[in-house]
């Protein structure tokens, strides 16, 4: 098969998006790993499948060292779009907040934590403003610094529409 781009393609493991940091997805792999038996009918191995198996192999760019500011608190009902090209816990205390909406979707009514996506918009509906504070959500890093003690799923969407070809491993 020939190269093809990877413009557009989301690559997601362990509950992270790494679609920004990766520079190419090398291989992927799977299937049923194969299991050598003599069977007393035969006079010579035989392969049987035995339990399932897949792997990817990718390529990473090391993570964004871009520290996290928190912006002021836009008036009431204005959406803030965030510049940033990864996700954010955005935590709002204080005021009188009486709805949060991430992306278009309620979320909540005051204080409290919430996730923000990247490049993703929040409004909050207020009568007396309150205070912000924004926090870089972990990123590569913390998806693959960590050896890995059971399977870790990883997908591999070719394209964002729907009816593409998908990739799940583990």
């Amino acid at each position: 098969m020939a190269k093809q781009s990877g413009l557009g393609d989301n690559f997601y493991i362990g509950g992270y998006d790494l679609s920004g940091d990766l520079a190419s997805v090398d291989q992927i792999s799977g299937g049923p790993a194969l299991i050598d038996v003599t069977p007393i009918n035969s006079s010579a191995n035989v392969r049987i499948g035995g339990l399932r198996d897949g792997s990817m192999q990718f390529t990473s760019f090391w993570e964004s060292t871009v520290a996290v500011t928190s912006p002021g608190v836009p008036s009431t009902t204005v959406p803030y779009v965030s510049t940033y090209n990864f996700p954010v816990l955005v935590t709002v205390v204080g005021g009188t907040v009486s709805g949060v909406t991430v992306n278009g979707s309620s979320v909540g009514s005051g204080d409290g934590t919430y996730l923000l996506p990247a490049l993703g918009t929040i409004t909050l509906t207020y009568s007396a403003a309150p205070t912000w504070s924004w926090v870089k959500v972990g990123t590569e890093h913390d998806a693959l610094s960590g050896l890995p003690r059971t399977d870790t799923i990883a997908t591999y969407f070719r394209g964002t529409t729907l009816g593409n070809p998908a990739t799940p491993g583990t």
